[in-house]
């Protein structure tokens, strides 16, 4: 019976290192990867493009003018940081060849 449990270790050890080594692309970024950034960059654009249209419409003055024109540049940095964030790591992780780790908590 040891010998038994000693063998099932061993096929499990082996099973588990084959199947984290078998994957070559584990933790790299892929297409999909890319076009949800870039899904995530158009639709920054376009949403800044609309608050524009929106403000000529409006057409604020004075104090509004400031507070909006505040906003909007603190929107639009808070938003576009996470997104430019996640490109550029796709970027230099498949420059990078990604890694056999995968990817880190």
């Amino acid at each position: 019976m040891v010998a038994s449990q000693a063998s099932s270790r061993r096929h499990i050890r082996e099973s588990t290192d084959g199947a984290a080594t078998s994957s070559e692309n584990h933790g790299r970024p892929g297409v999909l990867a890319f076009a949800i950034d870039g899904g995530f960059f158009a639709a920054w654009l376009f949403v800044n493009w609309l608050v524009e249209r929106v403000q000529r419409f409006a057409d604020p003055s004075g104090v509004d003018l400031m507070f909006t024109r505040i906003f909007q540049v603190v929107f639009g940095v808070a938003t576009l940081f996470p997104i430019l964030w996640d490109l550029v790591n796709d970027i230099r992780s498949r420059i990078s060849g990604g890694g056999s780790d995968g990817p880190s908590q």
